[in-house]
């Protein structure tokens, strides 16, 4: 979702109409300025009428294609895309140039050894990521591919999402060269309402659970663009534990 945010800093937002019944347009008012977003949703690449997506949905993927251009005038668009297959996924994404399944040779990687070596436990104890893990992680984005892309989370800052509302203790995050795999040893543990991509743009990978684990969403995005989690994007608010991002 595009929208432009303004320089004050307390605007006035709203959001209409409700996009939890599956409506294809949600209109952003900033004081008397309207932006319109249109939703297209599409299973395997074939366009649908809409769909909802259910919290505990773990065995389809999602991606989330965001700051397209609209035919309609004044709009810009999101692709909200279900695929029931990895080849599915991987498919497309080949079609659209994007190296997707090298990203999840990564995560899926990380996740893993995880698992193996009870990262969970020694985070726990030591309070912080071991160095050795920092160091696996630059060594598996240089040996597959160069990771270029960097993200800033934000907490609530623009409240622009139905129910959900800024206590004016905004604060952003912005990612260093390599993965965040605990967001909880941030304080940023369920905590994340929006994102914007500082570079060109790229690929932001969203997860449930920390090391990569459990992933809620995919965004292929336009750098400095900020997408809120709301309408279709509604079960990734405040529900993330880690974050990977790649690209240009």
């Amino acid at each position: 979702m595009i929208a432009i945010v303004s320089c004050d800093s307390t605007p006035t937002i709203s959001l209409s109409p409700s996009e939890a019944d599956g409506n294809n347009e949600s209109i952003i008012e900033q004081r008397d300025i309207v932006y319109l977003v249109e939703y297209e949703y599409r299973i395997n690449d074939s366009v649908v009428q809409a769909f909802t997506i259910s919290e505990s949905d773990s065995t389809n993927i999602y991606l989330y294609e965001i700051g397209l251009i609209s035919s309609l005038p004044g709009y810009t668009k999101t692709i909200v895309h279900r695929f029931t297959t990895l080849s599915n996924y991987y498919d497309y994404a080949e079609t659209k140039n994007v190296p997707a399944e090298a990203y999840d040779i990564i995560t899926d990687s990380l996740a893993y050894l995880a698992e193996l070596y009870n990262l969970d436990s020694i985070v726990a104890a030591d309070e912080e990521v071991p160095e050795w893990w920092e160091e696996l992680e630059a060594s598996l984005y240089d040996n597959i591919i160069p990771r270029g892309a960097i993200s800033q989370l934000n907490d609530d800052w623009r409240a622009v999402c139905k129910n959900q509302h800024s206590d004016e203790s905004t604060q952003i995050f912005s990612f260093p060269v390599i993965g965040m795999p605990v967001l909880g040893l941030l304080g940023w543990r369920n905590r994340v309402s929006s994102f914007t991509p500082l570079l060109l743009g790229g690929v932001d990978k969203v997860f449930q659970r920390s090391f990569y684990r459990r992933r809620l969403a995919t965004f292929w995005n336009w750098g400095f663009t900020t997408t809120d989690f709301c309408g279709p994007l509604a079960r990734i608010n405040n529900n993330s534990n880690s974050w990977w991002s790649a690209g240009i």
